[in-house]
């Protein structure tokens, strides 16, 4: 899939994530926050509907104020006289303040008179005997009574003069049914619509069954949907005593709801309609600014590419990250460049002494041919005893070495010569000249050029030796070979010579290498040396080769011409690391062994002369006999004269301190009964029998 077509999945997949999210804030957040303005518009009408009725209630109890605060109703509750009755308590005073009952009370809450009217049917009704029992009261009550008719607003004040001055002479009471004619006529004073039910009332309708039980929970009000248009609202009335009279029922249409419900459709439709224009634009801006780009990117490095021409560059205007990018890309591309440039020429180079190499040699011949030249000379180069350095000097030392002698090879080599490095110590001069003293006459230059180079390096390790050889013949491919054959035959046998001479004269240039790099060995190895052959006859032992105790003495630290000189110098304080680089030497030495014929039968002492008889020493851990006994015995020579000489870097021990020192270390650095042994022979003791093995 493209990148285009990702991001037009992108673009699509947000506008539609985000349009969920928008729906999903919408319902959680609007319709909830929607829900409880519902909830509270419901209870507000429920809190008018409930004022109303207490409104109706305050009107009544004016009514009765008018008739309980009067002169006349206070003598008449004294003499109780007919024409009070017949003048005021018509049917009218029942009729039009809508009045079911009027009662008087005495002081002692007995009925003094009372009259029911039904307005409906125009005739009188019986007093409830409830009723009868708020005279004895015996103090203002208002509010709501529970008949077995029906809920009956009643208000009883008690009965004054006009001024309103007592005592009181008794109660009266007015009542009035809340029947659903009295409701109707209260909710249209209010544009209402609420219904009142008895809370105890049988048969009471299903929603009005749950509102009860929310409500007696103390979910007060309730409010609850009755279908998607409708939704009411519930609240219990008490009555006079403070319990549970009337449930008050209010419905409500959801005229707020379906009132916002479109323009959030309408909302969520021009976000959606916003949305899409903003990533339709943002998809044009990145069609135009990166896509389109990018395309150009990615067309330019693939003509790059397919031509294989790294010199060729990109051009992307701006200063935006494309630009960076083509940037860095030409930067890659310059860098590529130069690198194929420096693969070319290591293809035709040797890495190291930077010398043509075996391809250039065979390139440069073909070259020859092609262009009709005859003859050639061919002169082969040796370096001799390259790896002896290698294992002494390492092979960093080597590689200085090839480097140097490469140097030599190129300032001896004429303009019409390549010089090249065709094997490890190998170099090969092809000289396009046909003439045969031109290839002795630069093996004499070389010769002397060499010489010169070892009388101006006197200090280093060992001298440059070279071996070579010459041919000259013809510069076809057959001859080619042929020649380099006859150059390498003659090369060697000059070589097998030399080698000779040199490995005769390694002893003495290794003792001198030695002696370069550490003054005091010369005078420690000799005294070694004149010690070995008389310590190990006082053992007893006979079964070992003198010569080759002398030559352990005299070189069992050759080794050390192979470490650093700044450790080598250092006469105490190692570091963990100089520590571990001073050790190698032993590995260094055991080398050196390998590669010196001399050397040879004492390689393996060489390597362990450093090991400890509790198994403490290196770089093998062996203990007790593992150790070869000349290099036991050579451990406690070379100690007693490191601590009489004050070598290396310390302060001299005299004969009897040095013993001391050494029999403390018996049985951790030396071996014990060597020990014993030693300083019998040092103190003039008898020498020690030999064992029957031959050891000690």
């Amino acid at each position: 899939m493209t990148i285009r077509k990702k991001l037009l999945a992108l673009f699509l997949a947000i506008l539609m994530g985000a349009a969920a999210v928008m729906y999903a804030v919408t319902h959680m957040v609007l319709l909830r926050g929607l829900a409880e303005l519902e909830k509270l518009e419901v209870m507000e009408d429920l809190t008018r509907a409930a004022n109303v009725i207490a409104y109706d209630i305050a009107v009544l109890d004016d009514q009765v104020f008018d008739w309980a605060v009067w002169d006349d109703t206070y003598q008449f509750v004294v003499d109780g006289n007919r024409e009070y009755i017949a003048s005021n308590l018509e049917e009218t005073i029942f009729i039009s303040p809508k009045i079911n009952f009027i009662i008087f009370f005495d002081n002692e809450g007995k009925l003094i008179f009372g009259k029911g009217y039904d307005l409906e049917r125009r005739r009188e009704l019986p007093l409830p005997p409830s009723l009868l029992t708020l005279g004895q009261e015996k103090r203002p009550v208002k509010g709501i009574v529970m008949l077995p008719e029906g809920p009956l607003l009643v208000v009883v004040e008690p009965i004054l003069d006009s001024s309103g001055n007592g005592p009181a002479r008794g109660m009266l009471l007015f009542g009035r049914y809340l029947d659903d004619d009295r409701i109707k006529r209260l909710a249209d004073t209010v544009q209402l619509s609420f219904t009142v039910k008895p809370v105890d009332e049988q048969g009471l309708p299903e929603d009005f069954r749950q509102a009860r039980t929310a409500l007696k929970q103390g979910n007060s009000p309730f409010v609850t949907l009755l279908d998607n248009n409708t939704i009411a609202g519930y609240l219990i009335l008490p009555d006079i005593h403070g319990n549970p009279a009337v449930l008050l029922k209010l419905v409500d249409s959801r005229k707020l709801y379906w009132g916002v419900m479109p323009a959030i459709g309408y909302y969520l439709l021009a976000l959606i309609l916003v949305g899409f224009v903003v990533m339709a634009a943002a998809f044009w801006v990145v069609e135009r600014q990166v896509l389109d780009r990018l395309k150009a990117l990615a067309g330019g490095v693939a003509e790059i590419g397919a031509a294989s021409n790294l010199s060729r560059r990109l051009a992307i205007k701006g200063k935006d990250e494309f630009a960076n990018l083509a940037t860095a890309i030409n930067g890659m591309l310059a860098s590529l460049e130069q690198a194929e440039a420096q693969l070319r020429y290591f293809s035709l180079h040797d890495a190291l002494t930077g010398v043509y190499n075996r391809a250039f040699i065979e390139t440069w011949l073909q070259g020859l041919q092609e262009s009709g030249q005859r003859a050639i000379n061919v002169v082969f180069c040796d370096l001799d005893g390259l790896k002896l350095v290698n294992d002494i000097f390492g092979h960093n030392c080597g590689d200085e070495l090839l480097k140097a002698f490469a140097d030599l090879l190129r300032a001896c080599c004429p303009e019409n010569a390549a010089v090249a490095r065709v094997g490890g110590d190998e170099f090969v001069l092809i000289i396009n000249d046909d003439r045969p003293e031109i290839a002795e006459e630069l093996c004499t230059a070389i010769r002397a050029a060499v010489t010169e180079y070892n009388r101006s390096n006197r200090t280093a390790p060992l001298p440059l030796s070279i071996s070579l050889g010459t041919a000259t013949g013809l510069a076809s491919k057959e001859d080619i070979l042929s020649l380099l054959g006859q150059a390498d035959n003659a090369m060697y046998r000059e070589k097998f010579e030399r080698s000779r001479k040199l490995r005769r004269s390694l002893l003495p240039l290794l003792k001198k290498a030695l002696v370069a790099r550490d003054a005091s060995a010369n005078g420690h190895a000799r005294r070694l040396k004149n010690r070995i052959v008389e310590f190990a006859l006082a053992c007893g032992l006979t079964d070992f080769n003198q010569r080759d105790l002398k030559l352990f003495a005299l070189f069992h630290d050759i080794g050390k011409v192979g470490l650093p000189p700044d450790v080598l110098a250092k006469r105490g304080g190692f570091t963990p690391d100089e520590e571990e680089t001073k050790q190698r030497h032993v590995e260094i030495g055991f080398r050196i062994a390998l590669a010196v014929p001399d050397l040879l039968p004492i390689a393996d002492w060489i390597l362990k002369h450093h090991e400890w008889w509790n198994g403490g020493g290196y770089p093998l851990g062996f203990k007790g006999e593992e150790i070869p006994l000349p290099c036991r015995l050579l451990a406690i020579l070379d100690a007693y004269d490191n601590m009489t000489s004050g070598e290396p870097g310390g302060q001299a021990l005299s004969h009897d301190a040095a013993v001391e020192e050494i029999k403390k270390l018996a049985g951790i650095r030396f071996d014990p009964r060597l020990v014993d042994i030693f300083v019998n022979w040092m103190d003039g003791g008898k020498s020690a029998e030999a064992s029957g093995d031959g050891r000690a």
